[in-house]
Order: structure tokens, then sequence, then C-alpha cells
């Protein structure tokens, strides 16, 4: 055959030595010796344990056999195919047996098989849990590969950002797994009694303010203008910020709480009796959301400064605890996690906008500092410096700056970053750069991709634009004042909390006295993945011995959230059928 003669369809081509393919005027195997090069390829590469193996366009299945035996322990091999001609030709028999495959039909969707559990391939098999894997590698095993480079391509570096991000996520689960879960118990009996979360309800301007040393010059200023141009913007702070405000003599009307420890509350410290709204993360801490009365008024239970409470949830875990609660129908208005703060107080508050044309601005973002001042003025963080300050130890926190994981920003002079808030302006930039009427105030920190106002602009920009006023500043929905939709909350949560109590004293049982197959104990385990979570190798239930012993000891703690808030519930129950 003259190798110029163009072949637009796959064609099958004998070269003595083995088949090669001709396809779009190139072979895509050797012309004279097909099946050597494929073999050296796959004897030469290193492999090690744990390794999840892009094989892209092995049309004619040359090197696969090699591969399978050269697998170390914990490799999973997924056979990839872009082109639906290159596809026709696949032997699915020279495919060996728990290599996964997925063809051109279903590509697109390939990342997503790691984000559901037992995920199958085009050809039945199982795709391991993520925690399997520490790295990805791709392997080229014909020229049909550099047909569809960009999508191989594409794939492999959403793999690697996939097991990359798995690994962060579970060093934090592993220090709060056990936390977030337990305040979730001590906070999900609450939903009934709560303002609801709704979107599209913000008629105002609204300004984001988060912690950053540079929202000072903006909340100074925001301070000494009139009271009628403050009603004119609605105002959402992350809770680090709160004090700063306070200070100034500025109330927010909501407040983002999605901190989990126990230090968070002093964020809260000159708020009492101030009685404003917070919306909290379900996992955040249970004393924020506490009030001495912890009765349910005509707004429902009351938050630590005696104001509303609005819950929303951010999937921390893939644990089937989420899907229980959505199965009951508990859950409230999901915000997707976001890591900072700020950015999810950014999110809510284009939820909240009543369309896109409502304004946006953020200020106090920064994901970056000066040199000895990392939170803006009377701020939670700038008040502990203050307390600690003498002669040994003078005002500010130079060490932030000048730690080894610093590093000085290129866009602003004398301001500091480091990897964590620069991942945090990144989702930022990527998430909201192509966001209509979004603002940053002040041009310090590091650009978020959004455009750049000063504040005399901002201030301007209010005082000649006409907004819809909505004095009562009414964006929730009061459930407690609809009867009917609280008492089918109640029965809900108090559903929720009995089928947990019933898993865990049944596993307590069989861990304690036997009597559960193997199998009994794993589906079990399976639906409590919170017990283990947070366990460095808990990433997928075991039926070891030292694993039961360790979940075992796990069981007491939720056992006693669950039936304190079950008390809680029943309680607070009773206390709103006498209100009603």
């Amino acid at each position: 055959m003259n190798n110029t003669t163009k072949v637009y369809k796959p064609c099958l081509v004998d070269t003595g030595q083995g088949l090669s393919v001709l396809y779009k005027e190139r072979f895509i195997y050797s012309k004279f010796n097909p099946i050597i090069p494929v073999e050296k390829l796959v004897h030469s590469v290193e492999i090690r344990e744990n390794t999840l193996i892009l094989c892209c366009s092995p049309v004619l299945g040359y090197g696969l056999k090699t591969l399978e035996s050269r697998l170390p322990a914990n490799c999973f091999v997924l056979v990839i195919e872009a082109d639906f001609n290159l596809f026709s030709l696949f032997d699915m028999d020279s495919i060996p047996k728990g290599f996964g495959l997925i063809g051109p039909s279903t590509i697109q969707s390939t990342v997503k098989l790691f984000e559901t559990k037992n995920s199958i391939t085009e050809n039945g098999v199982i795709v391991p849990p993520l925690g399997t894997f520490r790295r990805c590698i791709r392997l080229d095993l014909s020229g049909g590969a550099k047909l569809n480079d960009n999508t191989y391509s594409a794939i492999n570096h959403n793999f690697d950002k996939i097991i990359a991000n798995f690994w962060k996520n579970r060093m934090t689960l592993v220090q709060l797994g056990r936390l977030y879960h337990r305040n979730l118990f001590k906070n999900t009996w609450k939903i009934p009694f709560t303002k609801e979360f709704q979107p599209y309800s913000v008629q105002k301007t609204i300004v984001v303010l988060g912690a950053g040393t540079s929202v000072d010059d903006f909340i100074d200023s925001l301070s000494q203008t009139k009271q009628e141009f403050r009603k004119n913007i609605f105002i959402i702070a992350v809770d680090v910020a709160l004090e700063a405000m306070l200070l100034r003599g500025i109330y927010p009307d909501i407040v983002i709480a999605q901190e989990s420890q126990f230090a968070i509350q002093a964020a809260y410290a000159n708020a009492r009796s101030k009685k404003i709204h917070i919306y909290a993360d379900l996992a955040s801490r249970p004393s924020v959301l506490y009030n001495q009365t912890n009765q349910p008024n005509s707004n429902g239970l009351c938050n630590c400064t005696g104001g509303p409470i609005s819950f929303f949830y951010t999937k921390f875990a893939n644990t089937s605890l989420f899907k229980t609660l959505q199965e009951l129908n508990i859950m409230p208005e999901q915000i997707i996690p976001l890591g900072s703060v700020g950015v999810t107080a950014t999110e809510i508050a284009l939820k909240l906008r009543k369309n896109k044309d409502i304004p946006v601005f953020v200020s106090g973002l920064d994901f970056s500092f000066p040199a000895g001042r990392t939170h803006a003025k009377g701020s939670m963080q700038q008040t502990h410096n203050l307390s600690r300050q003498n002669r040994l130890n003078p005002i500010g926190s130079p060490a932030a700056a000048f730690a080894e994981t610093a590093q000085k920003t290129e866009a602003s002079c004398g301001f500091y970053t480091d990897y964590k808030l620069k991942q945090y302006c990144n989702i930022f930039a990527s998430k909201y750069s192509g966001v209509p009427n979004l603002f940053k105030i002040s041009n310090k920190g590091i650009p978020l991709g959004i455009p750049t106002i000063t504040e005399t602009d901002f201030f301007q920009t209010i005082l000649t634009t006409s907004n819809a006023l909505d004095s009562d500043n009414n964006n929730c929905v009061d459930r407690i004042k609809d009867i009917k939709l609280t008492k089918k909350r109640i029965e809900q949560g108090k559903r929720f909390y009995i089928q947990e109590e019933k898993k865990l004293i049944q596993l307590k049982e069989w861990l304690t006295n036997g009597g559960a197959s193997q199998e009994d104990l794993f589906s079990m385990l399976q639906k409590l993945e919170y017990l283990y979570v947070h366990f460095p190798d808990g990433y997928e239930p075991s039926t070891e011995i030292q694993f039961l012993k360790r979940v075992r000891a796990e069981i007491d703690f939720f056992l006693k959230d669950i039936r304190l808030a079950l008390k809680k519930l029943n309680k607070t129950e009773k206390q709103y059928e006498g209100n009603i």
C-alpha cells in the first residue's frame, strides 16, 4: 500500500511481524515491528504501589498483558479511548480482567467515576476508592493517543488534581473529621426552629466584609456615613470581622459562621444582645448558635447574640450521613466547599441577591497581609495579639510575614502571602472572575480577578444608585411561623436521631458480643463512616480487628451526642407548642 494514500478510516496492516493500524495518513504503530516498541515502553516505565495508570488508546491491546504482570499492589488500570473509529478495532478479550474500560461515548465523565462510591466502568469493573491512589501516570500505548492528546492530557491533569486534593482533604478530615460530624449532630436538631435560607431575596446593594487589613479604611469611612446611607446597603460579614465592625458601631445584616473549633467563640465576645442574624454551616461551632434562653420565640431559636439563625451546609466528606439527611428532607441550602469563610460569604451574597443587576462589593478579602499585622484592627486575632503584648513580645505578628512558607506578593508592595492563602485566592478568581456586577473595593492585597474600584467610587455609586429598599431586611422565611412545616421538620429530626441511634447500638452489640458476619459488619460500617472517616486509614471501611477496636471506641461519643440532641429536640418541641 502506498504510504501517502489518504485513509480516514482505520485500516489493519500486516507488517509481517504483527498488525499495525493506518489511520489519518499515519501508522499509529510501527510499520516494521508494531509490538516490540510498546512492550519496551511497558517494561521501562516505573510503576509504584497505589498508582492509577491511564492506558491511552491501546487499540490492538499490545502491552496490556505485560502491564498486568508488572502491576504492584493496589494499582488500577483504566483503558481509555477517545476516538470512535479506533474504538471499533478494540478487542475486548485483549483487556485483562480487572482493567477498567472507558470508551468515547463516556469519556467526558471519566473523572466523575471517582465522585461516587462503587462506580462501574463500561466493561463492568468496579472503580476502587480514591484513597487507594497516591499518584497517576499516563501510558500512550499507540500513536492514536497523539490524535486526541488534549483530551488525554486533560484527563491526566484532572486525576492528578483530584488525587492531590483528596489527600489534602484527608489531612483536614484526620484533624477535624470527628469534630465536624459531632457538630453536625449537635446542630441538626435546631433546624426546625430556624429561619430558612431563601435565595434571590435581597434587593439592596450587598457588601461582603472580610477580616483582611484593607477593610480598616473602608469600615472607618462607612462608620462616618449617615444612617440613611447605611440603610441602602446589605452587609454580610465573616465572623472574624465582627468585632472590628462593632468597635466602629457598624452592625452587619448577617454574619457567616463556618469555623468548627472553640477558638472562634472569641469573635462574638462583644456581640451579646446585639441580635445579629447568623448564617451558619451545619458543622460550625454549636456554642455560637446557643442562647441561654434556648427557647424558640417568634423568630425561632436565638444564637449567642440573641439574633436568628439560618443554616447552610457544605459537604465536607462523601459520607452516607449526608444522604440520610437528604432522604429525610432535613438538609438546608447547600454551599459547595470553598475553604475560606470569605469566599463562602461571597457565594452566599451571590445566592441572596435578587438578580444579577444587584451589585456585590467585597472588601477585606486580601488573602495577603502587611508585615506585622495579619487582620483588621479590632478583630479577634488583633485583640489577641494586643493582650499578649509585653517587653519581650512586642505588638504585631512579624513571624507570619517572615515564615519560611511566606512570600512577597508581586502585585502589592509590602504585602505577604502563603500557599494556603494563594489557594483561596485562586479559588475565588477561578469561580468569580466572570460574574457580573461583582467588584473589589481597594487595590490592596492580591488581585481577585474581578474589577477593582476605590472607596470614593463606591460611595459615589451608592449615592447615585436607586436601591429597592427593604427596611425589614426580610431575606429569610420565618419557618417557625409555618406551624405545619415546623412540626414536620421536628418529626423528621426525631426519625433521623432514632435511626442513627439504632444503628450505633446494633454495631456496638456486634463489636462487643459478636454474632455478625463479615458481610453484615462491612455493610453497617459503610452506613456509619463518621465513626472512622477521621482515621488516617479511614477512607474505606475494614473488618480487621484493630480497625474495629478503634471504631468501637468512637461509638460512645456519638451515642452521647445523639441522645443529648434528641433530648433537646423533644424539650424544644414542648416549648414551641406552648408558644403556638
